[in-house]
């Protein structure tokens, strides 16, 4: 699954979490979340935790720089 920063970030807060939580799970700055979220930085752990609150198989969820094409569409 390809998401973007926008998505994981909608995902998450779907389903209870932000950035600042996820952090606060690893014992890891807010920073390096959010920097992983936007691909700027790799992490296995961050991605796998993150994979795990969503739901999604682990090893799949591929993150995108560019912005995809909306995960929801909006009426």
């Amino acid at each position: 699954m390809i998401l973007d920063e926008t998505d994981i970030k909608y995902l998450l807060r779907k389903n209870g979490y932000s950035y600042k939580k996820v952090a606060e799970q690893l014992d890891v700055s807010f920073q390096i979340v959010y920097e992983v979220s936007r691909g700027i930085k790799t992490s296995r752990r961050i991605r796998t935790h993150i994979e795990q609150l969503l739901g999604i198989k682990e090893g799949t969820l591929r993150i995108s720089k560019e912005r995809c094409p909306p995960l929801i569409k909006v009426a």
